[in-house]
C-alpha cells in the first residue's frame, strides 16, 4: 500500500513533548515511519530541503520520503507509484481532497478529528463536506463526536468510532507512591488530588471554578492538595490564578508543576484524579484513562466526549 499521510510542521517540532491530541498522532508517526510493510509519503509544510533532510533522519533503509503538497505530484510521479489511501490527523481534509480532485485519483482519505467545538472547526466541515466521496471517513474518538458530525448533515456512513488507546505497561498502578512524591517533589504526607490540563482557559478547562470549591473541600479534608500539572500556554491566566489562590489562602493546597516530564508518574503518586473540562470541543479525554488505567478513581463532568467514559474503561478491562 502507498500512503499519504499529512504531517504538519507542528507535529514535528517536537516529538518529545507533546500532549493530548498531538500525542495520538505522535504515536501513529513513530509507528508508520518505522515500518516497511508499507510505503508512506509524509506531506509536510516545510520547505524542500528540509523534507529531504528529514527523509535521511527518519527513512533510512525504507521506501518512504518526506514531500510537500507543490511536489508531490512530481515526487509520486518520480516514485512511480500511486496512492492507496489518505491519511489527516485533523479535521481539515481540504488540501488533501483538493490534491485528489485535481490529480483525478480515487483514493479514499481518512480524516481523524481530536478536537470539534470551535467555529473555524465547523468552517472546515462546511469546506470539506462538498468534496467527500462515498469512500472518505472521518475516525471520531467518541459517539458524541459521531452524532455532533451527523447533527451537521453528515450521513453516518462517513464516520466511524474508534477510542484512543494508552500504553498500559506505562499507565499502570504503583506501589511506591511515597518513593515517586518524594522524587518529583511532592507532598509526600497529603491526599493529592491531581488535575492534568493545559493551563488555558479556552483549551482545555477552567480552573476557576475548582480552585473557588476548594476551601470548602478543605474543611471536610484538612491536608487535602491541589496538584495542577500541565504547561503554561497562557501566562496572563496562569498569573490571575496564582492571584486568586492567593486571595482564597489556599497557596499551601495548591502545587504546581508546568514542565511535566514521565506523566505517568503523577498519575501513579497521587490519590485520586479530577477533571471538569468545559471545552465543548472536547471529543474524548485522554486523561481520564491515563488515570483509570493508574487505578485512580476519578471525579469527571458528563460532559461531551467525557459521557460513558467510565464505561468504556470497563468495557476495555474486561
Amino acid at each position: 500500500m502507498i500512503i499519504l499521510f499529512e504531517c504538519p510542521q507542528s507535529l514535528l517540532q517536537d516529538l518529545k513533548h507533546v500532549h493530548g491530541a498531538n500525542l495520538i498522532s505522535t504515536t501513529l508517526f513513530d509507528a508508520f515511519v518505522t515500518q516497511t510493510q508499507h510505503t508512506f509519503v509524509f506531506i509536510t509544510d516545510r520547505s524542500t530541503s528540509d523534507c529531504n533532510r528529514l527523509t535521511d533522519t527518519y527513512c533510512k533503509n525504507t521506501a518512504h520520503f518526506f514531500t510537500t503538497y507543490n511536489d508531490l505530484t512530481a515526487d509520486l510521479k518520480q516514485h512511480q507509484i500511486t496512492p492507496t489511501v489518505a491519511f489527516i490527523n485533523d479535521i481539515n481534509m481540504i488540501r488533501m481532497l483538493r490534491f485528489r480532485t485535481l490529480n483525478q485519483f480515487n483514493f479514499p482519505v481518512i480524516g481523524l478529528i481530536h478536537s470539534l467545538g470551535t467555529p473555524s472547526a465547523f468552517q472546515h466541515l462546511q469546506t470539506v463536506f462538498p468534496l467527500l466521496q462515498s469512500n472518505d471517513s472521518f475516525i471520531c474518538p467518541s459517539h458524541n463526536t459521531q452524532q455532533t458530525l451527523i447533527n451537521c448533515g453528515l450521513p453516518v456512513s462517513y464516520s466511524t468510532v474508534i477510542g484512543y488507546g494508552i500504553d498500559t505497561n506505562l499507565f499502570k498502578p504503583s506501589d511506591n507512591k511515597h518513593s515517586l512524591r518524594q522524587q518529583l517533589h511532592l507532598p509526600t504526607n497529603k491526599t493529592l488530588m491531581l488535575l492534568v490540563t493545559r493551563i488555558n482557559p479556552y483549551l482545555k478547562m477552567d480552573i476557576t471554578p475548582l480552585l473557588r470549591q476548594l476551601p470548602t473541600l478543605i474543611k471536610q479534608v484538612p491536608d487535602l492538595t491541589l496538584c495542577i500539572v500541565g504547561n503554561i500556554q497562557n501566562k496572563h491566566y496562569h498569573e490571575q490564578l496564582v492571584h486568586f489562590i492567593t486571595e482564597l489562602n489556599i497557596e499551601d493546597h495548591v502545587h504546581w508543576v508546568t514542565e511535566p516530564e514521565q506523566m505517568h508518574t503523577y498519575y501513579q503518586c497521587a490519590d485520586f484524579f479530577v477533571s471538569l473540562s468545559d471545552a465543548p470541543g472536547e471529543t474524548f479525554g485522554l486523561t481520564i484513562m491515563e488515570a483509570m488505567a493508574c487505578g485512580l478513581p476519578v471525579i469527571i463532568n458528563d460532559y461531551a466526549g467525557y459521557k460513558k467514559k467510565v464505561f468504556m474503561f470497563l468495557l476495555l478491562e474486561e
